[in-house]
């Protein structure tokens, strides 16, 4: 069995660390939503745009 030694300085750095990255993804998604804020918002787009992304791909080309 493999134990490893951890103090409370090796915690708080993992904690840091992990707490920057969530952290981070929640911008990128805040930054993805403000982008995009109708289709986040769960509104649906019509048109020629929409009925392509909807088609299967064997139906391109």
């Amino acid at each position: 069995m493999i134990t490893r030694n951890w103090n409370n300085e090796r915690v708080e750095k993992a904690m840091d660390l992990i707490e920057s990255t969530v952290k981070s993804i929640r911008s990128l998604a805040k930054e993805r939503r403000d982008s995009f804020p109708g289709k986040a918002q769960g509104v649906k787009f019509t048109g020629s745009a929409a009925s392509a992304a909807a088609a299967p791909a064997s139906n391109i080309g």
